[in-house]
């Protein structure tokens, strides 16, 4: 067996130690993100968008709070016999995707209603969040960017982990140009009235219009 010489060790350390540091960078990135400044393609909500059975009554720009990430919102509101029925849309580009915290900072919903959430799973869609409070019923969730609508900050950081880290944008990330995981969600609120003893018709009538808008969106994601 021939003998390591001075170029193969030193070779062989370097090796490890572009290895270490890249590994060490990695893992920082993941587990202690840092989250370059990265400036934000303006993306402006479109006045309207047709859901299937439903007539489509107008639509307004909605007034933000300024202490949550939202680069855009709008409401839109639809009609359908005597039914009406409210989608207020969130664009947020930098977020944890919190929909119990965001419901309390900008609807003002109590913490005890927030907490009676009940959160449902789909497995074409992802996770969704149903409750009602002063005579209406709400469905909201956090559409992603990749991997399905969530809820909880738990499940739209394991989105991040599992469909953001690929090789795809490890260089890029690597050069400042683009975010490891993609921090952006389009925060969705449905709501119509709902009687005390038809709760559950009202989250049936929510659920069918969220399957759609919910494609909708997810195939015209904004560009990062």
């Amino acid at each position: 067996m021939m003998k390591m010489t001075r170029w193969h060790k030193f070779r062989a350390w370097l090796l490890i130690a572009i290895f270490g540091s890249v590994l060490f960078v990695l893992l920082k990135a993941v587990f202690h993100p840092q989250r370059p400044n990265i400036a934000q393609t303006n993306f402006t909500l479109p006045e309207a968008i047709a859901l299937p059975h439903w007539q489509m009554l107008a639509s307004s720009p909605l007034s933000m709070n300024q202490k949550l990430n939202f680069a855009a919102s709008r409401r839109y509101r639809y009609q359908q016999q005597n039914s009406t029925l409210e989608i207020d849309l969130y664009y947020a580009t930098h977020t944890l995707g919190d929909v119990k915290s965001w419901f309390q900072e900008d609807y003002q919903v109590s913490l005890e209603t927030t907490e009676r959430i009940v959160v449902r799973q789909n497995p074409e869609v992802g996770f969704y969040g149903l409750f009602v409070d002063q005579g209406k019923a709400y469905l909201s969730a956090c559409i992603n960017p990749r991997g399905g609508s969530t809820v909880t900050i738990d499940q739209f950081r394991e989105n991040r982990n599992n469909f953001d880290i690929q090789p795809n944008r490890i260089i890029p990330w690597l050069l400042g140009l683009a975010e490891l995981r993609d921090w952006r969600c389009l925060w969705s609120v449905l709501s119509i009235p709902a009687e005390k003893d038809r709760q559950s018709q009202a989250y049936t009538t929510l659920e069918t219009v969220w399957f759609s808008w919910y494609q909708w969106w997810y195939s015209r994601f904004p560009p990062p």
